[in-house]
Parts: structure tokens; C-alpha cells; sequence
């Protein structure tokens, strides 16, 4: 370090480091004769600070004085608010100038000194106690303002030395090949653009985990599935866990996999008429017949016509239709070969229907042909139509059926009990062809009863029945009935009666009339029991009172209760 006296004549222009302490040693604060400066500094701040440690008055815990105000601040209140408690507590007055009495007790009192105040003796009276921390208070505040001063004398000291001759640290300069222009760059920079670039191949790559899990899925018995020998054979196999020896080992399994497709393609197969081999199956999707070609031809051999392989339809009804159709475009190809119905008039879709394949195939090198035939019969099963119950009440289900797919049937709509084993009531639709809708509806049913309700489809004999669907009607409601006029009046007889119209989704146990002098009449009064059901009936009303006025009504009862016609009045004979 510069000394700072470097330009005055009567200091010695030695560096402050040099400096000695050459007073004598100061055990208490480990200070030796000899010590340097930079020594005498560091230990005279360390004791500063153990002395600022100690006058620090938030150190003390002065709870157990219960101050009511502002309690001391600073070391010397304390100080002379602890003596001013003592004096408090000995009942003596302060600023006297008098001491109190021997033998009074406090502060005479002897009491024990911390062993840094004891020098001959461990105890001396309170009040001498008290005086000689108050000095060594007094001391200890000289002393820290003392080295304040040289910590002042320091720091400008260091500030001058270090504007004299700044600390500059020079730039690391690297020059790199590929994460930045190869020109000299920060070193700070280059470990930026590394780390970026590292990320990126991370990202591609995945972390090492990952590389090494998916190396490690490399299959078993490898080198037993191969076109040119054990694969350990291979000069260039690598048996390395990591991802250069993986794509060397994978594009060394492909190109075996080439070799061998190669000698199956060479060696494997017929290449005349024997080669040639056929075959198809078909179905109905949506609203076309697709077919789908499996089998094998000679590599290089083409259609004898292309496009006009020969496909010959017969349907159920003996429908037929012939059309031309391709075949290797679509050759094992899992989509098929796929016509139009509407381009096959002649033949019902909804039928099982009988298929024959003609092809003819060539090698154009050598002009030799082949012939293949294949069958197949599409057992076309109805998709049932979708049947919807409406207008439900007491006594009647409606229904409609919805049709949206292809070919023509007959269509029959059945209800049954709830067991679906007695047959109520069917409705029949013939020769339903493409979209289509039908509505009906069953009539007479009973109230509060379950029914089954399905579609049957019929094509050529072939039956189809489609999923039934359960229904509850409505509750019974009271019957129908309708009085009939009253006629053949006599003195103690008359006829009237009645027509049951409807009998409310429930059974008409008991059908009549009822009659009676007063009005009006029910059937806790005089009633004919004239049958059940629907229908008219006719009431002999015997014996009558003569020359009096009766007043009757036709009456109908079921599960629901009773209903009554209309009241009417008559008047027997005299």
C-alpha cells in the first residue's frame, strides 16, 4: 500500500503495511509488540465492536423495572437510571453529597464485580462498584472515538491508493467455430450461445434418459430375423449402449431387411398363370358395394384391359347386372373397390347377393395371359329401420318408421302383450324401396298396460326382426255412454237403454240404466244389469208406480269408475 506521507519530509516514506506496532503487548486485546498496522487495525475493531456490543442498551432486559415512559437510550442513562433505583431503594436523595450511613445497607452494601473489574478482590461495596463502571465507561467511549479516528484515517488512506491505481480486469476473449461467428468474443457470451445451443439439442433429441431408455428397446433375437446372415457377423455392428452405435445398428438392420424383401420378391413366387390368384369380398357402406381384392399377381404383370375386369351381380330375386370393374389398383388394399348403387338398378341391395369375379392378367414382356374366376355371396342383412311411438294415450300407440338406406322390402309393424309372445294387432307395408317414412297407429288398446311394439322385415323370404320397443299407455279414463229416449211407457213398465261408444282403455264390466223418483239417479238407486263391453243394449225398467214421474240415465262402469248418460224423465200411466 501508498503511504500517505509519502510527500512530507519529516515522515519516513515507508508502506503502511510495514508499520510496527512497537508499544507493549495488550493482552486483553491480543495486541503484541511487533504486530503490524493492518494487525493493530483489525484487532483494535474487533474489540471496538465487542465494546459496541456492550453499550448496545437493547441488550438489557429492563422488563422487571415496569418503566410507565420512555426508559434510557444510550449506556450512560442506564447507568444513572440503575443508581437512581438503587438510591430509591435505599430511601437516599441524589446530588446530597452525602453518603449514607455504615451499617445502613445499599449502597455500602458489598457485591460481587465481574471478573474483568476484579483486581485483588472479587467484591467491593455497590456505590464503588458503580463509580468504577461509570469510568471504565467513560474509557471505553474515549477509546472508540479514538479508533474511529484511524478507521477514518484508513478508509482514506485505501481511496486514495485505489484511484491511484485502479483494478481493471481484462475481457476473456475466445474465438468460436459454430455457436457464433468466429470472431474473438466474450467468453461470458460463447457459455451463453453454448447453453442455448445445448437446449436446442436437448430438445431434439431428448434428455439422456430418454436416448438411453430407447436404445435399450432394441428387440430380442435380433440376429435371428435376417436376409444375410447373423447380424454379430457384420463388420460394422456396434455393441455400444448409446445413439451413434443405435441408427449405425438400425440402418444396418434396414438394409438387411431390403436384402431379404428381395430374395422373397425373386424367389418366393410363381411368375406364370400359377402366380396369378385372386380373390374378394364385399359389403354394403352406405350407399355403395365395396369390394375388397386379396391374393397375388407376378410382379410386373398388368390387367389383360384395365378397368375392365368382368363382375357379374345376382340378386335374391334373380336380378343380374354385369359391370366392369378394376382389380390391382386395389390389390390387398385395406379401402376396397367401391360401386355405387345407384349404378346397379337391376339388382335389389337389400338381397343376399351372388358375386363373380373374371380377371385377366399379362406379362408384357412375354405376352402370356391368365385367367382367374372367384366367387363370393354378400349375405346382406336389412339395417332395420329406426321406429318412433307417438300420440300415446288410454287406448291407442301411434308410430312412425324412418328408412334412409337402400333396396327394396316389405315392412310390417307389430304390436304384442308385454311379453311379447301374443300378437295383438300388426300393420303391413309392401315393397318399401330407398328413403322412406311410414305412420300408423293401434287402436283399442287398454290403459296403464305395457306393450312391445317392432319392425319385421321381409327380402325374398328372408325375415328380419328388429329390437322391440316398450310402451305404457295411459291410465283408463271413465267409458262412454249415451241414454237412449224412454218408449212402451205403461202404468208399471217402461224401456229406455244405451250405447256403450267407448269404453276408456279399460274393460266395461257393467253396462244398464239406473232410474228413480228422484233426480239424479245413480247406481245406489234401482239399476238393469244389461251385459258388458262396447255396444247398444236395451233396459226393462219393472215395476213402476202408475201416474208417477221417474227420472233415468244409462250408466257404464270400468277399471275407472262409472260414467252415466244422459238424464232423462218420464211419467208411467194412471
Amino acid at each position: 500500500m501508498k503511504p500517505t506521507n509519502l510527500n512530507k519530509e519529516t515522515c519516513s516514506p515507508v508502506s503502511s503495511n510495514c508499520v510496527i506496532w512497537q508499544g507493549p503487548d495488550i493482552r486483553c486485546i491480543k495486541l503484541c509488540n511487533g504486530d503490524t498496522i493492518s494487525d493493530v487495525v483489525a484487532k483494535l475493531a474487533i474489540e471496538l465492536c465487542a465494546i459496541m456490543d456492550t453499550l448496545n442498551i437493547t441488550n438489557y432486559d429492563l422488563d422487571c423495572f415496569n418503566i410507565a415512559g420512555c426508559g434510557p437510550t444510550t449506556f450512560e442513562q442506564l447507568i444513572q437510571f440503575l443508581i437512581t433505583k438503587i438510591c430509591e431503594l435505599e430511601d437516599i436523595a441524589l446530588n446530597t453529597g452525602n453518603k449514607p450511613s455504615a451499617g445502613s445497607g445499599c449502597p455500602e452494601c458489598v457485591v460481587t464485580v465481574a471478573p474483568c473489574f476484579a483486581t485483588s478482590s472479587t467484591t467491593m461495596e455497590l456505590l464503588d462498584y458503580v463509580n468504577m463502571i461509570g469510568s471504565r465507561v467513560c474509557q471505553l467511549v474515549q477509546e472508540i472515538i479514538t479508533i474511529n479516528a484511524i478507521l477514518v484515517e484508513q478508509q482514506i488512506r485505501i481511496t486514495d491508493l485505489e484511484a491511484q491505481f485502479p483494478i481493471v480486469i481484462p475481457p476473456i476473449l475466445v474465438t468460436p467455430i459454430c455457436v457464433l461467428p468466429s470472431t474473438p468474443t466474450p467468453i461470458q457470451n460463447v457459455v451463453t450461445a453454448l447453453e442455448q445451443e445445448f437446449c436446442n439439442l436437448q430438445n431434439a433429441t431428448g434428455i439422456p434418459a430418454e436416448i438411453f431408455t430407447a436404445i435399450a428397446r432394441q428387440c430380442s433375437n435380433l440376429d435371428s430375423l435376417n436376409g444375410l446372415g447373423p447380424i454379430p457377423s457384420f463388420p460394422e455392428w456396434s455393441n455400444s449402449a448409446n445413439a451413434a452405435a443405435a441408427i449405425n445398428n438400425i440402418w444396418l438392420i434396414i438394409c438387411d431387411l431390403r436384402a431379404a424383401v428381395t430374395n422373397i420378391q425373386v424367389n418366393c413366387c410363381d411368375s406364370a398363370c400359377a402366380g396369378v390368384e385372386i380373390q374378394f369380398t364385399s359389403t354394403i357402406l352406405g350407399t355403395d358395394l365395396v369390394l375388397y381384392y386379396t391374393g397375388s399377381v407376378p410382379v410386373g404383370w398388368v390387367e389383360c384391359s384395365p378397368g375392365n375386369q368382368v363382375l357379374t351381380i345376382i340378386d335374391c330375386y334373380g336380378g343380374t347386372q354385369t359391370i366392369p370393374v378394376s382389380v390391382l389398383g386395389t390389390l390387398n388394399v385395406p379401402g376396397g373397390y367401391s360401386i355405387a348403387l345407384s349404378g346397379l338398378p337391376a339388382i335389389n341391395p337389400a338381397c343376399n347377393l351372388d358375386m363373380t369375379l373374371v380377371s385377366c392378367f399379362e406379362d408384357p414382356l412375354s405376352s402370356q395371359q391368365c385367367n382367374n374366376v372367384s366367387h363370393f355371396t354378400l349375405v346382406n342383412t336389412v339395417v332395420c329401420p329406426t321406429l318412433t311411438l307417438t300420440n300415446i294415450n288410454y287406448d291407442e300407440i301411434g308410430y312412425n318408421v324412418n328408412y334412409t338406406g337402400v333396396g327394396t322390402f316389405d315392412v310390417e309393424v307389430e304390436i304384442y302383450d308385454s311379453t311379447g309372445t301374443v300378437l295383438i294387432s300388426s300393420d303391413s307395408y309392401p315393397s318399401q324401396t330407398g328413403v322412406f317414412t311410414i305412420s300408423g297407429s293401434f287402436t283399442g288398446l287398454l290403459g296403464n298396460t305395457i306393450y312391445k311394439v317392432r319392425v319385421v322385415t321381409t327380402v325374398a323370404g328372408n325375415v328380419r326382426a328388429c329390437p322391440w320397443s316398450n310402451i305404457t299407455t295411459d291410465p283408463a279414463v271413465l267409458p262412454t255412454v249415451i241414454t237412449t229416449i224412454v218408449g212402451s211407457i205403461l202404468r208399471t213398465d217402461a224401456v229406455s237403454g244405451g250405447n256403450v261408444t267407448d269404453e276408456g282403455g279399460a274393460p266395461v264390466t257393467v253396462k244398464g240404466v239406473c232410474y228413480s223418483t228422484v233426480s239424479p239417479p245413480t247406481i245406489l238407486d234401482v239399476i238393469t244389469l244389461d251385459g258388458v263391453g262396447l255396444g247398444a243394449y236395451i233396459s226393462n225398467m219393472t215395476p213402476l208406480t202408475p201416474g208417477t214421474i221417474y227420472y233415468v240415465a244409462a250408466y257404464a262402469t270400468n277399471s275407472a269408475g262409472t260414467a252415466y248418460g244422459v238424464e232423462l224423465s218420464f211419467t208411467t200411466l194412471p
